[in-house]
């Protein structure tokens, strides 16, 4: 467990830097989350710090199901703190 250290909280991109780093274990690809659930993925680690690519961000995709009936899909980032739900399937549309 760790502590987010800084975020980007004006500009388009959306990356945070968290307090943990490969002496720590921490390595690219893995993913970060908090007690209300994913926040992003580890870009680049340091000895003590890595780079978060958060969730938010518009380079952010991650494959999603809907927890009542498991309908895939992917949540992007819109870059301005929300995210967009794209489903896979292209039929009716069972969001609302």
């Amino acid at each position: 467990m760790t502590q987010l250290t800084s975020s980007t909280a004006s500009s388009t991109r959306r990356f945070a830097t968290i307090g943990a780093g490969s002496h720590s274990g921490v390595t690219p690809g893995m993913p970060v989350r908090s007690k209300e659930g994913l926040v992003g993925r580890i870009l680049e680690v340091g000895g003590s710090t890595s780079r978060v690519l958060l969730i938010t961000d518009t380079e952010s995709l991650v494959p999603v199901r809907r927890a009542k009936d498991g309908v895939p899909a992917f949540a992007q980032g819109r870059g301005d703190g929300s995210l967009q739900i794209r489903l896979i399937n292209l039929g009716i549309n069972p969001l609302k």
